[in-house]
């Protein structure tokens, strides 16, 4: 009796070591299946929110259209025979997507000019001109310490060696420019007006892509802080050589808000000819489908 009592509370077999590897093994084949799965829904939910801040700048310039009758400028110069930099795109749209507060405290509207060096008002980060897959940091500038914004708006197509050729270049926003709708010739739907930047790229080509700033221009800072050119040469590719050139953290291509309030994913293999019509707002050509 009493050998089949203690038969009877004998505790269950545990696990051998031979199971218990395989165990770990099926968990870590799952794991190595479900990680990209879940990186990638990530990056979609990351792609969305980047689709939604330009979709959010392309409803403050449709807004700025409405009251002032043409579109801001990449950037205004103050009106002196130096022609000094001063506020960006960046600031004077605050009041169109509800940062008027920020907007007030800056003096944009009193033409004060544009604080140099950054303090705590131009190194605001604003939500809506952030895309959350990019890695570089609020401050985004190697020069100068001010805000970043990982959109910029898109001046068009430059020389061969790269310079700006004109204010108001082919695109639609130049230095203190004053495009209208009605000077998009090409069709708002077929014309970009802002692309993605970032800063911290790096390339076999260029040791760091320059990030864009938000609050405005000084003389120390490159025109490519505040607005984007894409040359008639080999860097006019998205994340192409040039340190100035549009610089997107996503997969596959780079999102682009259209001069009709659209947004669209771009092919990172675009050809260059086709981008060039893209951001020219009366290049009398078009763009085939493909090319999204």
């Amino acid at each position: 009796m009493f050998a089949s009592l203690s038969s009877s509370r004998r505790s269950p077999r545990g696990f051998t070591l031979v199971e218990l590897l395989v165990v770990i093994a099926i968990i870590g084949v799952l794991v190595a299946l479900l990680l990209p799965a879940i990186q990638a829904a990530r990056e979609a939910a990351r792609r969305a929110q980047c689709s939604n801040n330009l979709k959010q700048i392309g409803l403050a310039m449709h807004s700025y259209h409405d009251v002032h009758g043409c579109f801001f400028a990449a950037w205004y110069r103050i009106r002196t025979a130096e022609k000094r930099p001063g506020w960006a795109w960046g600031s004077v749209i605050l009041p169109f997507i509800e940062e008027g507060g920020l907007y007030d405290e800056l003096g944009v509207e009193t033409g004060i000019n544009l604080p140099s060096p950054a303090n705590e008002l131009t190194q605001a980060p604003i939500a809506a001109y952030h895309c959350p897959s990019a890695p570089d940091r609020p401050i985004n500038s190697e020069r100068e310490d001010f805000g970043k914004s990982n959109y910029c708006p898109v001046m068009g197509t430059v020389a061969a060696n790269g310079m700006p050729t004109a204010d108001v270049p082919n695109g639609v926003f130049g230095a203190s420019s004053a495009i209208r709708f009605r000077d998009i010739a090409d069709g708002t739907s077929n014309v970009i007006a802002f692309g993605e930047k970032y800063q911290g790229r790096r390339t076999q080509y260029s040791p760091n892509y320059l990030g864009a700033t938000w609050a405005g221009l000084t003389t120390s800072l490159g025109w490519g802080a505040v607005g984007g050119y894409l040359a008639n040469n080999v860097h006019r590719n998205i994340n192409g050589r040039s340190e100035h050139a549009f610089a997107s953290p996503h997969p596959g291509g780079m999102m682009f808000l259209f001069c009709d309030g659209s947004v669209h994913l771009v092919r990172e293999e675009i050809d260059g000819e086709a981008l060039e019509i893209l951001v020219r707002r009366s290049s009398g050509e078009t763009v085939p489908n493909s090319a999204f």
